[in-house]
């Protein structure tokens, strides 16, 4: 964990998780930061009792939107913002963002402002922002940002030459493996993805997000031997663990069905569900079994797991 102050630790943690993209579980979280997990199931308590971050239906996972809103007002109703270190940033009439002197600003305001203009949308403001902390100073939080911006762009092309540079200069930044990978994956380049995501997974073999990335690019593909190897880590891995989600299990079982081999898939949702009741009616497993028993030669099994899935 940084040596930031405990609440700049929070926005810190709050524009990691606004970088992921998408709503995410605590899991999620602790593997983004590398904190412990009782400072980040303890930090997320905090941004969700302030307003910053709310709860999907499922209750298992967070969406930062309200966050995203605030900013929106903030950004869209005033002539400047201030900064957590009393300076502002001030909007002129052309709407390009006047950086001030970047030694008169904590790297974590930088950082804070440019994940602003990323959530607002204000793309063109936030790719001249990096640009301009890029000349001062090669930072490759800020490379990682006008990534981010080249990405939400459509500029996929820029965006893979930043990352290619970022990676060689920061080989650590995992969040670069992962973008980059998404990248060529837009580009219509799923081999290239998994290359990038293999490399991710030599630097963190345990990583469960990077497996599953994994999965997901090979089910594009039709590579169920790969979707196979990769869900199989993640299952055996999060099987007793809080980590586990639906989702892996009926993935795993699909794959094992388009591999023809029915009867695993039909043995791993048995066990799902004879483990983990809350697992029992999920549609999802459901789907899968009548996949599975279908191809095992079983109709009427198969139906009846239709019906439940329906």
């Amino acid at each position: 964990m940084t040596n930031s102050s405990p609440s700049l630790r929070l926005f810190e943690l709050l524009e990691i998780m606004c970088a992921h993209g998408r709503p995410f579980s605590l899991a999620d979280a602790i593997e983004a930061t590398g904190w412990p997990k009782p400072s980040v199931h303890r930090m997320l308590g905090q941004l969700e009792n302030g307003g910053l971050l709310a709860r999907e239906p499922d209750g298992r996972r967070y969406t930062p939107e309200a966050w995203h809103e605030y900013l929106a007002r903030r950004l869209g109703s005033v002539e400047t913002l201030e900064l957590p270190n009393g300076e502002t940033l001030r909007r002129r009439k052309d709407v390009e963002v006047e950086l001030h002197i970047q030694r008169l600003m904590p790297a974590d305001a930088l950082r804070i402002r440019g994940n602003a203009l990323i959530a607002c949308g204000r793309l063109d403001e936030a790719a001249a922002f990096y640009n301009q902390v890029l000349t001062a100073r090669e930072m490759p939080w800020a490379r990682f940002g006008l990534a981010r911006t080249q990405y939400a762009q459509g500029e996929l092309g820029a965006c893979k030459l930043t990352l290619d540079r970022l990676i060689h200069e920061a080989p650590q930044l995992l969040s670069a493996y992962d973008l980059l990978g998404r990248a060529h994956l837009d580009s219509g380049r799923a081999d290239e993805a998994l290359k990038v995501l293999d490399r991710a997974c030599a630097i963190a073999p345990d990583s469960l997000t990077r497996h599953r990335a994994i999965a997901l690019v090979a089910e594009r593909q039709g590579d169920f031997t790969r979707v196979e190897g990769a869900l199989s880590r993640v299952v055996k891995k999060t099987r007793n663990s809080p980590l586990r989600e639906t989702a892996d299990i009926a993935r795993l079982g699909s794959a094992y069905a388009e591999l023809g081999e029915p009867a695993k898939a039909i043995e791993l949702i048995d066990e799902a569900r004879k483990n983990f009741r809350g697992d029992a009616n999920d549609p999802h497993l459901a789907a899968v079994e009548a996949l599975a028993q279908h191809k095992a030669g079983r109709p009427e099994l198969a139906a009846a797991a239709l019906t439940r899935a329906l």
